[in-house]
């Protein structure tokens, strides 16, 4: 039975209630959809928390924009847009994810070259050996923190190698990528956006080095691509623009594919019977990593920017109020998913959960993260068997964070397959 939080009216971000809130929100999550499909935080951000409202809300970008960074200090330079170089027509200096047509548009077709189909055939051989890489490394102990020695580094290795960057910087680059907060920074602390900030710079840095050598010398990576389809089409590469998409792309492949496949694992524990019929029944390992996606979604809610007043459900929501789109609640609506606080993994509408977002702006790196979860989670079970809590660790603890579902630890027992 979840928990029902009383005093809702008093739940914020940042809140000293959150660090309570963060660890079994679903109570709070259908007050909201109860009773309050949109509210107004106290913090003047509207929250909503129901699916068919949240579809609504992404399929009208005309009134409710992804455009929110403007409006958020600090949120540019954290996100290394540089607004001085690109106040013009040709090119917008903020990154595809946190913009709207027709930039999003122009600059997502350069972005999809990271999962066209011969690169994606690609991948597979090379995540493999990463994952191997990382069971050897633990296997012959029966025991693994599942997060910090087998998920958090799977991602940042891959990633590294998709765009060519040397094997003896991912310790560097992680470590820049781990002060992220993502959707959640104007919700954080003053040192942590301060963290943030500093280490993109780093990061901008590096990458204009890395893009700068690749404009005279491609080499056979997704950087060279980039580059050499920018200079192509458009006759400039546009430093400035490509800087923030790297860096925002960069960092989202690492966390959101770090917490679904930690998630994933959890949930398989906590339901031994399930995670016998995945080991038993190969082919249900995508539903339950869908299923995961849909109970645990790693990045709770995203942003919107009203572009006008407009009004839902009784409620109306001022020209430039920020908005939650709370794709966690909505995950959990008994209206779209019956019983949703189950873990189903033959739940029969299981690919309909908003985890990746929804129409056009759905997460790029999508099929890559559900590549890099399958082939993962196919060598452990296939190496390794009789997964189980560690004795005395069943109990877990969710990071203090106002929009991502995000395990502290998992320690994990098995036996040799």
């Amino acid at each position: 039975m979840v928990k029902a939080y009383e005093n809702v009216e008093q739940v914020d971000y940042p809140n000293p209630k959150l660090a309570e809130l963060v660890q079994c929100p679903y109570g709070y999550y259908a007050e909201l959809r109860e009773s309050r499909p949109v509210h107004r935080l106290p913090s003047g951000d509207y929250v909503i928390s129901r699916y068919e409202d949240c579809i609504e809300v992404v399929n009208r970008p005309e009134d409710f924009s992804n455009r929110f960074g403007p409006a958020i200090p600090g949120f540019a330079e954290a996100s290394g847009v540089d607004l001085e170089s690109g106040l013009d027509a040709e090119i917008d200096p903020w990154p595809s994810p946190l913009n709207d047509s027709p930039h999003h548009t122009k600059k997502r077709a350069l972005l999809l070259a990271l999962v066209r189909r011969d690169r994606m055939v690609s991948y597979s051989a090379m995540i493999q050996g990463v994952v191997d890489q990382l069971i050897d490394k633990f296997a012959h102990r029966g025991i693994v923190e599942f997060r910090s020695e087998f998920a958090e580094h799977l991602p940042a290795l891959v990633i590294l190698k998709v765009f060519g960057v040397p094997d003896k910087d991912e310790a560097l680059i992680r470590s820049w990528m781990s002060k992220f907060q993502g959707h959640a920074f104007r919700h954080s602390s003053a040192l942590q956006q301060k963290e943030q900030i500093e280490a993109v710079t780093m990061a901008k840095e590096y990458f204009a080095r890395a893009l700068t050598g690749r404009v005279s010398a491609p080499r056979e990576d997704f950087l060279s691509d980039l580059v050499q389809a920018k200079l192509s089409r458009d006759g400039t590469l546009h430093m400035h623009a490509l800087l923030s998409e790297i860096i925002v792309g960069y960092q989202a492949a690492i966390h959101n594919t770090v917490n679904m496949i930690v998630n994933t694992m959890y949930l398989l524990l906590r339901h031994p019977d399930q995670m016998a019929r995945v080991c038993a029944e190969p082919s249900m390992l995508q539903n339950a990593i869908e299923e995961a996606l849909r109970v645990a979604s790693p990045v709770q809610w995203i942003q919107r920017i009203a572009a006008r007043d407009i009004e839902m459900h009784g409620v109306t929501i001022p020209k430039g109020s920020l908005i939650l789109l709370h794709f966690g609640s909505a995950n959990h609506d008994s209206t779209k998913f019956s019983e949703p606080e189950e873990f189903r993994i033959t739940r029969p509408n299981i690919h309909a959960h908003l985890a990746f977002g929804y129409g056009g702006h759905k997460c790029l790196g999508m099929p890559l993260a559900r590549l890099e979860a399958r082939i993962a989670f196919e060598s452990l079970f296939s190496r390794l068997k009789n997964f189980r809590f560690a004795e005395g660790k069943s109990e877990v603890r969710y990071l203090y964070s106002p929009n991502k579902r995000a395990l502290e630890a998992l320690h994990v027992q098995f036996d040799p397959a």
